[in-house]
């Protein structure tokens, strides 16, 4: 499962959660740590290659309504052979094909 990239995404989920999903600052954070961050082993880092930014175009040039950082998500995930995710914002990534479950933590779930 992916959920973040790095230290900064992960922050960027919690001003995201805030923001758009509209939680409060202490149940984003505490979501965000009881379901991820409390377990190392929850968290995992994947480098982003040229083929990956290349593989994000591609993907991109598919689904032109998708934002470009979310192909470049969506490539990385294709590229290490992750088929769910953790997002607030599941109707860009539902549209990948090889994407199997979208999971979003505000308590919608769907499978694809």
């Amino acid at each position: 499962m992916i959920f973040g990239l790095n230290a900064v995404v992960v922050i960027e989920t919690m001003i995201l959660l805030v923001k758009r999903s509209k939680i409060e600052a202490g149940k984003a954070s505490n979501l965000l740590w009881n379901g991820l961050l409390r377990a190392e082993s929850r968290v995992m880092v994947y480098p982003i290659y040229r083929d990956t930014l290349r593989g994000a175009f591609d993907l991109q040039s598919e689904n032109p309504d998708v934002e470009y950082p979310d192909c470049v998500v969506a490539a990385t995930m294709m590229e290490n052979g992750i088929t769910r995710i953790y997002t607030t914002n599941p109707k860009h990534f539902k549209r990948f094909r090889f994407i199997k479950e979208v999971i979003d933590p505000r308590g919608a779930c769907s499978s694809e």
